[in-house]
């Protein structure tokens, strides 16, 4: 159910009610204000932003902004603003804030906070966008192997840095990654016992190049709350938290259903020149694959005009697998994605699966419209052309919608595109050759 408040501040905003709309940002929560920044005009958004009073909600509410609405929000926020905002962020959150900055911004914003959040800043914004490294906790909660569960049940009571604990890493006094005790394990045990004697040392870690999104994948693989960081040395720089994995996922997501309707960009985020200029080439693509289409169903005019039938039934063969092959597209861009189908691994499996749908439905709809034709009297081999027709693209459909996304992965490209205008066009191409093919070369219609 969507917060009434939200509705209210854009109210408030755009008639400048300021004295309202601080009181009501005072009773508001910052998924509120967040959502209703996103609504507003530029300059509405900067009469919220400095109606926020709290700098610890002010930060929460930047950090739910999308950036493109972040980046012009932190333009209305002067820097010591900002400055004391970072103290109130996580790392990960500031190094997002600070990427957003041009670099005269980012120096001048540096200066402004302590010496330790400037080195751990630093550090995090040395690690290329989307990896591992921008977004780990650098402050995880850390004891020796030779502690107890007493020294560490302690150490976690008086913690003051430690954001969210699920787990306990132990490391060596140079700091490697050895072991990790889970909080339930740590409570179990008598307290006298030590760390390195429940502690798992069958580790799942990864480097802070590692792409945010195999981090996730990771995560969800191995059913982990947290996922450590290491460098070549296994010394630990840090933890990637579930939450900020929940936001790579959604991020993903959002990316991958943009990329499978043939769109790079948000639509509500950018302009419609820059709309239709990421749109176009696809739509190039996809007119140019129709004009070779219509080529080859003018190369066939002599069937169609002796055969009307087969003129009416072009379209829902056509349909029929343009929707198995998306299907099937859609299905390997998802095993693909959590990490099912990887390259050299199942994949045969995956194809002969499909492949045995198709030849399910195919055979099916095959007999359906064979015995439709028959039913409507018309000649056995125009029944048995489009019956076999329809076999024979959805077999192919199905094949050819799983191919693709693996295809364009060996390439390095994202697989997700897979499912819009790639698999329509050459599924659809694919179609029309053999539909006129058995018509033509195997019954001879």
């Amino acid at each position: 159910m969507p917060d009434p408040r939200v509705e209210v501040i854009r109210r408030l905003a755009r008639r400048e009610a300021t004295g309202p709309l601080a009181r009501t940002l005072r009773a508001s929560r910052p998924p509120a204000i967040a959502e209703a920044l996103e609504r507003l005009a530029p300059h509405e958004r900067r009469l919220v932003l400095d109606a926020i009073e709290s700098d610890e909600v002010l930060a929460e509410v930047l950090v739910r902004l999308d950036p493109a609405t972040l980046e012009p929000a932190l333009k209305a926020v002067s820097l010591d603003r900002l400055a004391a905002l970072l103290d109130a962020l996580e790392p990960d959150d500031a190094a997002r804030i600070m990427e957003l900055l041009d670099e005269e911004a980012r120096a001048a914003l540096l200066d402004k906070v302590e010496a330790r959040e400037r080195a751990l800043l630093e550090d995090m914004l040395t690690w290329p966008e989307e990896t591992a490294g921008r977004i780990l906790q650098p402050l995880p909660f850390c004891m020796p192997p030779e502690a107890t569960c007493r020294e560490a049940i302690e150490a976690l009571q008086q913690g003051e840095n430690l954001e969210v604990v699920f787990y306990l890493y132990v490391v060596t006094h140079g700091g490697k990654l050895v072991g990790v005790v889970s909080l339930r394990e740590l409570l179990r045990h008598p307290p006298s016992t030590r760390l390195d004697e429940i502690m798992t040392t069958d580790l799942i870690t990864v480097e802070p190049e590692t792409d945010q999104e195999e981090v996730a994948e990771i995560a969800a693989r191995y059913g982990l709350l947290a996922v450590p960081v290491v460098d070549s040395d296994q010394v630990l720089l840090g933890i990637v938290t579930m939450d900020d994995l929940m936001d790579v996922v959604r991020d993903e997501a959002m990316e991958d259903m943009m990329l499978m309707a043939g769109v790079d960009d948000d639509p509500d985020q950018v302009s419609p020149f820059r709309r239709a200029k990421g749109r176009i080439r696809w739509l190039i693509f996809t007119m140019m694959t129709g004009m070779v289409i219509a080529e080859v169903i003018g190369r066939f005019q002599g069937p169609l005009s002796r055969n009307l039938v087969l003129a009416g039934f072009m379209p829902v063969v056509m349909g029929m697998g343009g929707n198995v092959g998306s299907q099937a597209a859609t299905i390997m861009v998802r095993n693909i994605a959590l990490g099912r189908v990887r390259l050299g691994e199942g994949v045969l499996r995956r194809l002969l699966k499909e492949a045995q749908v198709g030849l399910i439905l195919g055979s099916f709809f095959g007999l359906v419209l064979l015995s439709w034709t028959m039913i409507r009297h018309e000649p056995p081999a125009v029944a048995a052309a489009i019956g076999l027709s329809i076999f024979l693209a959805q077999l192919n459909a199905s094949i050819l919608g799983s191919v693709v996304p693996i295809a364009l992965s060996r390439l390095g490209t994202d697989p997700a595109i897979a499912t819009g205008p790639l698999v329509s066009t050459f599924i659809d191409l694919a179609t029309v050759l053999i539909y006129f093919n058995v018509s033509t070369r195997v019954f001879g219609l």
